[in-house]
């Protein structure tokens, strides 16, 4: 079968072998005479020479096959009108001839071309399937890296529309920290926010609020079926298309519950430690001061009844014990405000401004264009711990003159301002030292906020606001 397909193969042999086929169907129509006609064998030499080597071929057979018939016609005894006849037929069929080879040459050129566009489609086909497969392969590896990694940290990985109204995604640590399960968020995207503390739910809203080209960072609570009660620390992250619009909201929720709960307990074993301090300052150093104070005076009324020369210098030692006991009260007032239990944080603000005026000589006003009264006695301590720390910061750093305090009701929340007319902290200019973090993290416990703010014409106001709970009321 080779070696015939490559016989074929050249052109000299297939177009002499049409010469043949042309002479031997001439012959045959010459022997039979014009009773039978064979005018339609002659296209099988055309055919088969214009598929095998072309259309040149396949026109040489074809004059061919014309001129054999033409010899076959006028070698017959047969006898027409017109002379002209032979040649007529001759060029009519010669031409009939020549065009079914341009044709079958053409077909051939079509088929070809067709095969090499299939082959050419074929490759690219297979070469598209196998890229494919490799890019699904990936995706797959990828999947399951994801996978992996969502089911086995104790994060929470979310996606939401830009408009927050459908949840797209959901990591199975949401059943382990929510308590619900994936499929009930993905269905009903507000139980979400029905799961939220009532008295933090307010402040997330506001947080989402926000502009969306805007990260946010927030911590809440929130109630699980079964009652209990969780610190989460959500934050959300942009999502652009192609475009540069946004178009979901991807974020990342964990659950701070015990590091929370250590840093509540630290907080307040820190401020019990301070009231100790400042309690046993008040009963036990400030007492034995008025007590040697007293014997000081003792001792300098004898020695001004003898006339003796040293009491002077001791005038002037009980001066300065004086200056000492006064600085004692005030520092342990400082650490264990007494008048906040008993009186309330307004007049707890009101003694911390003025034991500042007393002690720095700083001017420090508390102004209050709507006080209010705290009930809550964490909010009120934690309140007054802010602007004690505020305040300390603008004595030690800024160089002030004039510290104002504010506390005034706005929007439903209660704000605490601190403002000095100095040249600014420079903890917070450098990224914000120990104290600034504290009052931000007393801020956060009672789901407030606290902000930094350098004013234009000098100094530096810190505000805390947090929202007003039900145990405040208006004071007249």
């Amino acid at each position: 079968m080779s070696k015939v397909y490559q016989w074929f193969q050249s052109r000299p042999r297939v177009i002499a072998a049409g010469f043949l086929l042309v002479l031997l169907i001439g012959l045959i129509g010459y022997l039979s005479g014009p009773v039978l006609s064979f005018g339609l064998f002659y296209l099988a030499p055309v055919i088969l020479v214009s598929w095998l080597v072309g259309g040149q071929g396949g026109v040489i057979i074809a004059v061919s096959c014309g001129l054999a018939w033409f010899i076959a016609d006028i070698s017959w005894p047969l006898s027409f009108s017109q002379p002209w006849t032979y040649y007529f037929n001759l060029v009519s069929r010669t031409l009939s001839f020549v065009l079914v080879a341009l044709l079958v040459a053409q077909m051939k050129l079509l088929t070809g071309n067709l095969e090499k566009n299939v082959e050419l489609r074929t490759s690219e086909l297979q070469t598209e399937i196998a890229e494919r497969r490799r890019t699904e392969l990936k995706w797959r590896e990828r999947e399951e890296l994801f996978r992996q990694l969502a089911e086995n940290i104790n994060e929470v990985f979310w996606m939401t529309t830009a408009d927050r109204k459908q949840a797209i995604y959901i990591s199975p640590g949401y059943e382990r920290i929510w308590g619900h399960t994936c499929a009930s968020l993905l269905q009903s995207p507000g139980s979400w926010m029905a799961s939220i503390h009532p008295e933090d739910r307010a402040r997330v809203e506001r947080a989402l609020a926000q502009d969306q080209s805007d990260q946010y960072n927030v911590e809440y609570r929130i109630t699980r079926p079964d009652g209990s009660i969780r610190w989460i620390r959500d934050r959300g992250f942009p999502i652009h298309g192609p475009e540069g619009r946004i178009y979901r909201i991807a974020g990342i929720a964990e659950d701070i519950t015990e590091p929370k709960l250590t840093e509540l307990a630290l907080l307040e074993i820190s401020d019990r430690e301070q009231a100790r301090i400042g309690q046993d300052l008040h009963d036990g150093l400030c007492q034995l001061l008025v007590s040697i104070g007293f014997d000081c005076n003792l001792l300098e009324q004898r020695l001004q009844s003898a006339q003796r020369p040293e009491q002077a210098d001791l005038a002037r030692i009980g001066m300065l014990l004086d200056d000492a006991i006064t600085q004692a009260r005030q520092l342990a007032r400082g650490l264990y405000p007494v008048r906040l239990e008993a009186e309330g944080l307004t007049s707890a603000l009101e003694e911390l401004a003025a034991n500042v005026t007393t002690r720095f000589k700083i001017k420090c006003d508390l102004r209050r264009s709507d006080a209010v009264s705290v009930a809550d006695n964490t909010m009120a301590t934690q309140l007054y711990r802010i602007a004690q720390e505020a305040v300390n910061n603008a004595v030690r750093h800024s160089q002030a003159v004039h510290i104002v305090i504010r506390l005034i009701r706005r929007n439903g929340n209660i704000e605490l301002v601190v403002r000095d007319d100095g040249i600014g902290i420079p903890a917070q200019r450098n990224g914000g030292g120990m104290g600034l973090h504290i009052m931000d993290y007393r801020a956060r416990t009672l789901g407030g906020t606290l902000h930094i703010e350098h004013m234009n014409g000098g100094g530096t106001a810190i505000s805390c606001s947090v929202p007003l709970p039900s145990g405040a009321a208006p004071v007249a």
